[in-house]
């Protein structure tokens, strides 16, 4: 063969062999997909939920502590419990002095308050005596002040009248004597008129001006009577209506003096009557104060006794545990 005919069959060699190669590793790519899908459908398949029928789990055996590990839980129990029991026991020792404390305050108080009780009681009827005392102490000066009012008015009437009674009669006389006055001096007139007898003239003249002066003068001095009978009346009605005002004052300061008192003495009866209730309240607050402690002491001896039979019991376990 020539070298033709050799690079022919060499170059068909070569295509040969490379076909061959690539199918080779077709199938190696084909089987390595496969192998991946199949990988990952497992995944898929290990990873979705089973159904809790198709599930059969064995529960582990727990394991037994050893005697030895029990008795050393017991007795940390117990270190556990014996102190709580110990924190209780002084709880309820404080709890014991607290009750008695507060029985002893109430028995004390319960004992000195009938006393306390009826001293309020005592000084409350006595302060309501003097309260009705006061009350009628001022009706009596209401009283009074009526009375004086009509005994200066029945006074100021009584001297009016006689007054009046004087101031009418000497009026009486006074009239009778103007009257005599002008009769007088119309006599006169007339012997000044009368020349007939000069001598009786004279003498009449004479006589009728001596007794117009002794007319005139006695006139005046019942004027001046009259005068002073007027402010007589009005001094003693003045005199009057002062002592009325006098007394009137003094009545109305003694009712102000009642009325304070009364306001006093009703004060008095409030702080009392405040004070009584604060006792009651007090004795009240006192004995709810005992009953809420003698529970809490109840439930106090109560959790002592749980604990101490737990104690008890947890000592019997131990023994057991150690024998």
């Amino acid at each position: 063969m020539g070298k033709n005919t050799i690079s022919t069959f060499s170059l068909i060699l070569l295509i040969a062999a490379v076909m061959f190669f690539f199918h080779v590793n077709r199938e190696a790519e084909k089987r390595a997909a496969a192998q991946i899908e199949e990988i990952e459908q497992t995944s898929i398949v290990a990873e979705m939920p089973r159904p809790a029928a198709t599930t059969t789990t064995t529960p582990k055996a727990p394991v037994s502590p050893t005697p030895s590990r029990q008795a050393e839980l017991a007795s940390g129990e117990l270190q556990n419990l014996e102190q709580q029991l110990a924190q209780a026991q002084a709880d309820l020792q404080v709890q014991r002095e607290s009750v008695n404390q507060l029985a002893t305050q109430s028995q004390s108080f319960t004992s000195r308050m009938p006393a306390a009780l009826g001293s309020f009681d005592l000084n409350v009827l006595r302060s309501e005596s003097q309260v009705q005392n006061a009350l009628m102490e001022i009706d009596a000066y209401r009283n009074l002040e009526q009375q004086i009012n009509r005994q200066a008015e029945d006074q100021m009437r009584i001297q009016n009248s006689a007054a009046q009674a004087q101031l009418a009669q000497i009026d009486e006389s006074i009239r009778a004597q103007e009257l005599q006055i002008r009769q007088t001096r119309e006599d006169i007139m007339y012997w000044n008129q009368n020349f007939n007898d000069q001598t009786r003239r004279m003498a009449e003249l004479q006589r009728l001006q001596e007794q117009l002066d002794a007319l005139n003068q006695q006139r005046d001095l019942m004027l001046q009577q009259r005068l002073l009978i007027a402010a007589e009346s009005l001094s003693a009605a003045q005199a009057l209506q002062a002592g009325k005002q006098e007394a009137l004052n003094d009545l109305q300061s003694n009712q102000a003096n009642a009325q304070g008192n009364i306001e006093s003495l009703r004060d008095s009866i409030i702080r009392l009557q405040q004070s009584q209730r604060e006792i009651r309240n007090s004795q009240i607050s006192l004995g709810s104060q005992l009953r809420q402690a003698q529970q809490a002491l109840q439930s106090q001896e109560t959790q002592v006794k749980s604990l101490e039979t737990a104690v008890e019991q947890k000592r019997q376990e131990l023994n057991s545990l150690v024998q």
